[in-house]
C-alpha cells in the first residue's frame, strides 16, 4: 500500500502547475506561485523518500502498476494486436533518478523564488517548472516505452516553455525553436525504434516476465549477440534509441541547442540543462541497457559518440568567456563522459556521474546566476576580477563545484570519473577492443580540459585585482546596481549549501553501495545489467585487467587525479598568478583560438548545410505556389467573373420593378418552354 503512493509522484507537480497556471490571470495567487511550486515539488520528493523502503523490500526490489488501460487495438484480428496501459514501473533505477529530478528539484524552484522575484512571468515561470517536474516524472517511471514517450515530449514542451520564457527578447525566442527543433530530430528516432521494438518482442511493456527487458535478456542469455545478418532489427533499434537519446542528452552531432537554451533563467539552466532533462537520454539508455548489450555496434557508436564529444565540448568550453556557455559546454562534455561509460556496459558508472554531475553542475549554475544578478546580468569573463571580497558565499559554494566538476580526489567528482574510466579500460581489456583504450585516454585528457576550463572561470572572476563593469538588467533593490551585492541566504543561498554538501560528501557516500545496488536490481534480469554496470565494489572480478603496470582501479584513479592538478595548476598560472602569459598564449594561438572561440563554426556549418537549402527551398516553393498555383487559380476565376460582369452584374440595379419584370419575363419563356415541348 505505501508503495502505491508513489504514484502520486507526478500528478502533485501537475497540481502545482495548473494553480501557477491560473495566477497568470489571477495576480493575488500568482503571488505564491513560488511557494505552491516549492511545495508540490517538495511534496513529490517526500513520498519518494517514504516508498523507497517498501520498494526496495519488494520482491525483486520492483513495483509495477497499471492505473488504467490506455490503448488497445487489433485483438479480434488474425495478427493480433497491440495493449498499452498507463503504467508506472519503481524499482531502484527509478528511485534514483526521482531522488535527483525532485530532490534537486525542490532546491533549485526554492533557489528560483527569490532570484525570480519581481519577474513579470513569475507565475508563468513556475507553471513551467512544476510541468517541467511532472513531465519528467512520469518519464522516468513509465512502464513502457508509449508512456516514457510521453514524458520525453513533455519535458521538451516544458524546455521550450522555460528557455523562451523572456519571449521578447529575439536570442531567447530563437533559442527555444532551436531547442524544440534539435529535440524533434532525435524523437524521430526514438519513435522509429519504439515501433522496431514492438515488431521484434510484440510488446513495449518494460517488466514482467514478456517484458522488452526480460526478453532481450533471454535472447542475450541464449544466442549472445546479434548481428545484421541474424537479427538486423535488434541491431537497429540501440541505434534509434541512440539518436533519440543524442537529440535530449546533447551529444554529436545534435549538441548545438544546449549552449544557445542558456538564454533562459538561470534557474532553468540549473533544473532541466544540468540535472535532470539531459540526462533523459542517458535514463534511456541505461533502462534499456538488455536491449543494448545485443548490439556492439551499438555500443561503439554510443562510446565513439560520447568520447569525441566530450573532448570537442571540453575544447570549446576553454575559448568561451560566457561564464554560463563555459559551464553550458561543461554539461555537454560531461554528459559524453555518461554516453562514454554507456557503451562500455558501465550503466553503474554513468548513472553515479548523473547523480554527482547534478549536485556540482546545479550548485555551478545557480552561483553563476548568482553573480549574474550581482552583476546586474553581466556574464563576460573579461569585464569582471577579484569579486571574492564582493561575493565571499557565493564565491566559496562555487569553488565546491569547481573541484567536483574538475575531479578533485575525494570529490563527488572524482569518484564517479573514476568509475567511468575503470568502465572504459576495463571493457577494452575484457573485449580486446583497442579503440576503448584510446577512448580512455581521451577521457583523460578531457579531465585535464575540465579542470582548466572550470578553473578559469573560477580565477578570472574571483581572484586578481578587484575590477567590474556591470550589466544593463538594471533592477531596483536595496542594493542598487552600480557595485556586486552577496546573495540573501534565504532562499537563495541556502539550497546552494545542500547542493554544496552534495558535491562534496555525494561520491562517497551514494556510489558504490546506493547507485552500485540501484543499477543491479533494476532489470527483469539482474545477471545481464550486472555485467552492464562494472560497479567500483565488482571490480576484483577484473583483477587480471591492468593499466600502466597497476590495477586499473588505482591506475585510473592515479590519472585523474593527476590530469585535475595539472589543469588547475596550469588554469592558476595563466588566469592567476600571470595572466598577461595566459593572453599571450591566447594571442599566439590566433586561428585556432578563433575556431574555438567561433564553436568551430558548427552553428555555420549547419546553416550552409541546412538551413540555407532550406530557407532557399522554401522561397522556390512559395514563388510556385504564388506565381503558378495561386496564378492558375486566379486565371480560372476570370471566366466567371467575366462572364458576371456582362450578364448578372447588369442586372443587380436594387430597382424592385426591374426584378419584377425580370420575374415575368422568366416565367413567360418557362411557359414557352413547356407549351413547345407538350406540342
Amino acid at each position: 500500500m505505501q508503495a502505491e503512493l508513489a504514484n502520486l509522484i507526478p500528478w502533485i507537480p501537475l497540481l502545482g502547475a495548473a494553480l501557477c497556471a491560473l495566477g497568470v490571470f489571477a495576480p493575488g495567487l500568482g503571488r505564491f506561485a513560488g511557494t505552491i511550486s516549492v511545495v508540490t515539488i517538495l511534496a513529490s520528493f517526500l513520498i519518494t523518500a517514504g516508498v523507497t523502503p517498501a520498494v526496495m523490500e519488494a520482491e525483486g526490489s520492483s513495483v509495477a502498476t497499471v492505473l488504467y488501460p490506455w490503448l488497445s487495438f487489433g485483438f479480434e484480428s488474425s495478427a493480433g494486436g497491440l495493449r498499452v496501459d498507463f503504467g508506472y514501473l519503481i524499482d531502484p533505477l527509478t528511485l534514483v533518478m526521482l531522488w535527483v529530478v525532485t530532490g534537486i528539484g525542490t532546491l533549485i524552484a526554492l533557489y528560483a523564488t527569490g532570484y525570480m522575484r519581481g519577474d513579470p512571468g513569475y507565475s508563468r515561470f513556475f507553471a513551467g517548472v512544476c510541468l517541467f517536474i511532472f513531465a519528467m516524472t512520469t518519464l522516468v517511471m513509465a512502464d513502457n516505452l508509449l508512456v516514457l514517450f510521453l514524458g520525453w515530449e513533455g519535458v521538451g514542451l516544458a524546455s521550450y516553455l522555460l528557455i523562451g520564457h523572456e519571449f521578447h527578447r529575439d536570442a531567447a525566442a530563437k533559442a527555444a525553436k532551436k531547442a524544440f527543433v534539435f529535440n524533434r530530430i532525435g524523437d524521430l528516432g526514438f519513435v522509429l525504434g519504439i515501433f522496431l521494438a514492438y515488431q521484434a518482442f510484440g510488446t513495449i511493456t518494460l517488466s514482467g516476465e514478456t517484458g522488452v527487458l526480460n526478453l532481450a535478456a533471454g535472447i542475450y542469455a541464449e544466442h549472445g549477440v546479434a548481428t545484421w545478418a541474424s537479427r538486423p532489427d535488434l541491431m537497429a533499434i540501440p541505434l534509434l534509441l541512440i539518436l533519440g537519446a543524442a537529440g535530449k542528452s546533447a551529444q554529436i552531432p545534435l549538441y548545438v541547442w544546449l549552449p544557445d537554451a542558456m538564454e533562459g533563467p538561470t534557474p532553468v539552466s540549473a533544473l532541466i540543462h544540468a540535472a535532470t532533462m539531459v540526462t533523459a537520454g542517458v535514463y534511456l539508455v541505461a533502462r534499456m541497457m538488455p536491449v543494448f548489450a545485443l548490439s556492439p555496434v551499438a555500443l561503439t557508436v554510443l562510446a565513439v559518440v560520447g568520447g569525441l564529444t566530450a573532448l570537442i565540448a571540453g575544447l570549446i568550453a576553454v575559448a568561451q568567456h560566457d561564464i554560463k556557455r563555459v559551464f553550458a559546454y561543461s554539461t555537454v562534455s560531461q554528459l559524453g563522459y555518461m554516453f562514454l561509460a554507456l557503451g562500455a556496459m558501465g550503466s553503474f558508472a554513468a548513472v553515479f556521474h548523473l547523480v554527482t554531475h547534478a549536485f556540482f553542475k546545479a550548485l555551478l549554475f545557480l552561483t553563476a546566476g548568482s553573480v549574474m544578478h550581482a552583476m546586474a546580468g553581466q556574464l563576460d569573463l573579461r569585464k569582471m576580477s577579484g569579486l571574492f571580497g564582493r561575493l565571499p558565499v557565493t564565491a566559496v559554494l562555487m569553488l565546491i563545484g569547481c573541484l567536483a566538476l574538475a575531479g578533485f580526489p575525494l570529490m563527488a567528482g572524482f569518484f564517479s570519473k573514476d568509475a567511468i574510466l575503470y568502465a572504459v579500460f576495463t571493457y577494452g581489456s575484457e573485449h580486446d577492443a583497442w579503440l576503448y583504450p584510446v577512448l580512455g585516454w581521451v577521457a583523460v585528457a578531457t579531465a585535464g580540459l575540465t579542470a582548466f576550463y572550470t578553473f578559469r572561470v573560477w580565477f578570472r572572476v574571483f581572484m586578481g585585482p578587484s575590477a567590474w563593469e556591470m550589466g544593463d538588467h538594471h533592477h531596483d533593490d536595496e542594493h542598487g546596481v552600480d557595485e556586486p551585492h552577496e546573495m540573501p541566504w534565504w532562499p537563495m543561498n541556502a539550497p546552494l549549501v545542500v547542493l554544496a554538501l552534495g558535491a562534496i560528501f555525494g561520491g562517497a557516500l551514494l556510489g558504490e553501495g546506493v547507485i552500485g545496488e540501484a543499477i543491479s536490481h533494476s532489470s527483469a534480469n539482474p545477471d545481464v545489467v550486472a555485467q552492464a554496470g562494472h560497479a567500483a565494489g565488482h571490480h576484483e572480478e577484473h583483477h587480471h585487467a591492468t593499466l600502466l603496470g597497476m590495477d586499473v582501479h588505482t591506475a585510473v584513479a592515479v590519472l585523474g587525479s593527476i590530469a585535475a592538478f595539472v589543469g588547475l595548476g596550469l588554469a592558476a598560472w595563466f588566469h592567476l598568478v600571470s595572466r598577461a602569459a595566459g593572453d599571450a598564449v591566447a594571442a599566439a594561438m590566433g586561428p585556432i583560438r578563433e575556431v574555438l572561440e567561433q564553436k568551430l563554426y558548427v552553428d555555420e556549418i549547419y546553416h550552409a548545410a541546412v538551413g540555407l537549402p532550406s530557407q532557399i527551398t522554401g522561397f522556390m516553393l512559395t514563388l510556385v505556389d504564388q506565381l503558378g498555383l495561386r496564378g492558375l487559380v486566379q486565371l480560372l476565376a476570370v471566366v466567371p467573373q467575366g462572364l458576371s460582369m456582362i450578364t448578372f452584374q447588369q442586372g443587380q440595379t436594387g430597382r424592385l420593378q426591374g426584378y419584377a419584370l425580370g420575374m415575368a419575363l422568366g416565367v413567360g419563356v418557362i411557359c414557352l418552354l413547356m407549351y413547345m415541348a407538350l406540342t
